[in-house]
């Protein structure tokens, strides 16, 4: 019921938040209010993205519980509900100037903090490089989208004419 519930609210959220604001910001950069800032395409598309980022979220959350209920209401036991081992951060504290501690390169410890802060790296230039990908997804899809409108307009007009 908890995922249930999760699910529902973060789809209500969408609908009535994000999805109004999206609108308000369209009417915004149809408008062309002097005086006050116009949200440009780019602007729109980025705000988008970042929406169809949650819309997908609510999707696989949906995907999710139908499983659930296929399953007579079972978690489905995947590779992927096991959680990976959490990266630690060093937390930022104040320090006063003092001599630098001496550290041996081979201590166990440094070494897989090391990989640790390598591996979490790796995996935020890799959810970058997704994240753009799909944005240049979306803006070729939004293009040959309003390219094909503006075709269909054209062929509308000549067929009148």
């Amino acid at each position: 019921s908890g995922r249930l519930r999760a699910a529902i609210g973060k789809t209500n959220l969408l609908t009535t938040k994000k999805f109004k604001q999206f609108r308000g910001l369209c009417d915004e950069h149809n408008q062309h209010m002097e005086g006050s800032k116009v949200p440009t395409s780019e602007d729109l598309a980025g705000f988008w993205d970042m929406v169809m980022i949650q819309v997908d979220d609510v999707k696989a959350m949906f995907e999710e519980i139908d499983t659930m209920r296929k399953n007579d209401w079972q978690s489905p036991k995947r590779p992927s509900q096991v959680k990976p081992p959490e990266v630690r951060t060093p937390s930022r504290k104040m320090r006063t100037k003092t001599r630098p501690k001496a550290t041996t390169p081979n201590t166990k410890n440094s070494l897989k903090d090391v990989e640790r802060a390598a591996k979490a790296k790796q995996q935020r230039e890799e959810a970058r490089r997704r994240l753009l990908a799909a944005k240049k997804a979306m803006r070729r899809r939004t293009l040959s989208d309003s390219l094909s409108d503006e075709v269909g307009v054209e062929i509308l007009l000549m067929v009148r004419f």
